[in-house]
């Protein structure tokens, strides 16, 4: 409670230098808390506890120091996470055959923002192509796998020459060692990695098919939806990004690796995905963008195989309900059934800073501590409408903050306090804010 009090000296000034604090909760502190306070307890015998936590987190960060020591020793890098020129380079200077050439250049192929974490052996280690096609959705995975193939040798032919070398392709294999997800190390705003132990990664992409639970129970397929690098997608922005839907994440069979790629680095982890059409206009109002399903002119979905570490998160779809919601629709079969979709930007602050738009420059004076907000701030051309769930201490001084600022109109929606609230006000006894007597919001609801 008292990181969340101190917070408020600090967020008029932020928000005022840049913006609206979107998807900003307190449970980045209270992430803190148990980190530092409730796991270092629960690691003790409940008797003098202080000192045995003290001490349980000293080994602890003892033991992730010597971890990045060791990975420094055995790689000659440092602790954080290589950037994927770095990495490619890495790989390239341990090939045991110098006579390949390097695989196409990386401007070509895309800048990759994340960092792909596999585990060491599959989740199966020998899927049938044909169960792939019936259980998974990959309906051409053939004939997708020998488009890739070409064209990672090839990666300055046109289409047309693609599809005619993709004829001649022939698998020696009728089954792929396959993985059911995936995870990634997130790049936020200004390039720096969350972590570089698997305990802080932060997002996971699912591709498994229906499959009979603990209890004998039936768990519904999950194919998840990615945020797909095509080659020039930069830090933020939608341009060079494309939505797709991961159906299979899978391996070349070690045995056929140099028959399909005798003369180029081949590929390690690759994805088959479906696609959605592209990035247009985002809608005025909240601002996001519509996709729905590519589809060619037999109406027949769109599918190509990538580099799995083209990807760059996941991402969430809003189905576009219309007027009313069908009853059949569910969270398992609603991507099958709905014809359009809408991005969410809100579901973390990695996505939203990857939709991010760059506010009008402010200017500040921290001689005399003021701040001066551009005419061009639309939160300074007329008030906005504010919604504050909850109106206890912190939910009060918010709305009080908000309000005085002249740029808000703020609608609180109070849980068990709203009679007294609504007939008395709130009363503040404070040295910053003064003494307040019946102070009331805009507008007051209750919670039911």
């Amino acid at each position: 409670m008292l990181m969340k009090l101190h917070g408020l000296d600090h967020y008029l000034l932020s928000i005022r230098l840049f913006g609206s604090p979107d998807n900003f909760d307190t449970q980045y502190t209270e992430r803190l808390h148990i980190e530092f306070a409730k796991d270092a307890y629960r690691a003790t015998n409940r008797k003098d506890e202080f000192a045995q936590m003290t001490l349980w987190l000293e080994r602890r960060e003892k033991v992730e120091r010597h971890t990045a020591f060791i990975r420094w020793r055995l790689t000659g890098e440092s602790s954080q996470i290589p950037g994927p020129a770095s990495q490619q380079s890495l790989i390239l200077s341990r090939l045991p055959e110098p006579h390949r050439r390097q695989c196409p250049p990386r401007e070509d192929r895309g800048t990759m923002l994340s960092t792909l974490l596999m585990t060491k052996h599959p989740s199966v280690k020998g899927v049938p192509i044909a169960r792939l096609v019936q259980d998974y959705g990959a309906t051409i995975f053939r004939v997708a796998l020998a488009r890739f193939v070409v064209q990672y040798r090839h990666p300055t032919w046109s289409r047309r020459q693609v599809e005619h070398a993709a004829t001649a392709v022939y698998l020696t294999f009728n089954s792929v060692p396959v993985y059911h997800k995936a995870r990634f190390l997130l790049t936020d705003i200004h390039g720096f990695q969350t972590g570089a132990n698997a305990s802080d990664i932060t997002d996971t992409v699912h591709a498994r098919p229906t499959r009979t639970g603990k209890y004998r129970q039936v768990v519904p397929a999950r194919f998840d939806t990615v945020l797909i690098n095509c080659g020039n997608g930069d830090v933020t922005g939608v341009t060079g990004y494309c939505v797709g839907q991961v159906r299979v994440i899978f391996e070349i069979p070690s045995r056929a690796v140099r028959d399909l790629f005798p003369d180029v680095v081949p590929p390690k982890h690759l994805a088959y995905v479906e696609w959605f059409t592209p990035f247009q206009q985002p809608h005025p109002e909240h601002g996001m963008y519509k996709v729905s399903r590519d589809v060619d002119r037999s109406g027949s979905r769109i599918a190509s195989i990538i580099e799995l570490r083209r990807i760059r998160r996941s991402c969430h779809l809003f189905p576009s309900f219309g007027p009313t919601a069908p009853r059949d629709w569910s969270s398992s079969n609603v991507l099958e059934r709905s014809p359009y979709f809408w991005v969410n930007p809100f579901s973390d602050r990695f996505i939203c800073f990857q939709f991010v738009r760059r506010s009008p420059q402010i200017q500040v004076d921290f001689p005399d501590d003021s701040c001066t907000l551009d005419t061009h701030d639309p939160m300074a051309s007329h008030a906005k409408d504010v919604l504050l769930i909850g109106f206890g201490a912190v939910g009060a001084v918010y709305s009080l903050i908000l309000k005085r600022s002249g740029l808000a109109r703020v609608t609180v929606v109070a849980r068990g306090n709203y009679e007294a609230v609504n007939a008395n006000g709130m009363e503040f006894r404070s040295r910053k804010y003064g003494n307040i007597q019946g102070w009331r919001p805009d507008r007051r609801m209750p919670s039911s």
